[in-house]
């Protein structure tokens, strides 16, 4: 393993602002629409409900602003003053929506599938939605909930799909789109505070003394110390893991929009040298 100074992790960390703000100008300067040799338009043009493929892409976009805004909180806690629990969180949050994202705007989907799945993106969304409001003690509110559930399925019935399948879990979603299981498991972790993970991860130990962070185990009753830290090593994985995830729907957008495929490869390409992955 090579070791990473805290002079690489700060050279990282840019690394990873400059591919937030670079993917962001390119990303504005192709607009909203796809382009007319497409993918996308000949979608649009094909299908027997136009609207439904709007809202999919349109859910796919929100998820990458969703991601880009996640990626940009994660570089402000790795910047002094440094987080150490915080990047953790951040990241998993930002690849539950790149993979979201990725799940929908796959362009090796006919549109039949990206629609039923934006159907049932929309139906998970507005159970969720119900039981919010339910929650609050808002009855009015659950009623147009529940009524806005009923008028979704009956356009998905309409298009002639039998029923709304029930959404994969997000962890499915992230193993089969993104192939990163085990990060996200980590961050889950970091994520529902599990004392294995934080302790190896956002804290070292200085000595044995009295303290409020108590060593989790069962094999000593000694009490360590420790103080939050984080390794420079792990800043540079979770820089590396951001930018390779975040590729991904972002380049699904463009090639199923019809963009410039070639210039945002350069851009990736650059941001993964600087990073020192493939």
């Amino acid at each position: 393993m090579n070791i990473v100074t805290p002079h690489d992790a700060i050279r990282m960390v840019q690394t990873v602002s400059n591919l937030h703000d670079t993917v962001g100008q390119f990303l504005n300067s192709c607009g909203l629409q796809p382009s007319a040799k497409s993918q996308a338009a000949s979608e649009l043009n094909t299908f027997q409900r136009p609207e439904s493929l709007t809202t999919a892409y349109s859910q796919g976009t929100i998820l990458i602003e969703v991601a880009a805004d996640q990626l940009m909180a994660f570089t402000k806690t790795v910047t002094q003053p440094i987080q150490t629990v915080a990047p953790w969180s951040c990241l998993r949050c930002f690849i539950e929506s790149c993979a979201l994202a990725t799940w929908l705007l796959d362009p090796n989907l006919d549109a039949k599938t990206r629609v039923q799945r934006s159907f049932t993106f929309r139906h998970e969304g507005l159970a969720e939605q119900s039981k919010f409001v339910g929650a609050a003690g808002d009855k009015l509110g659950r009623t147009k909930v529940i009524a806005r559930i009923d008028e979704v399925e009956r356009v998905a019935l309409g298009l002639g799909f039998s029923r709304i399948l029930h959404m994969p879990s997000i962890t499915d979603i992230v193993i089969k789109n993104l192939d990163e299981e085990a990060v996200y498991r980590l961050l889950s972790a970091m994520t529902h505070a599990y004392p294995w993970a934080i302790q190896q991860l956002s804290l070292r130990g200085v000595g044995k003394s009295s303290s409020l962070l108590i060593e989790d185990t069962d094999e000593s009753t000694e009490i360590h110390l420790f103080e939050k830290h984080l390794e420079p090593f792990y800043v540079s994985f979770l820089c590396g893991k951001a930018a390779k995830v975040f590729s991904k729907p972002v380049m699904y957008q463009c090639e199923l929009f019809g963009w410039d495929v070639k210039r945002l490869k350069s851009i990736f390409a650059l941001a993964f040298t600087n990073l020192g992955i493939k």
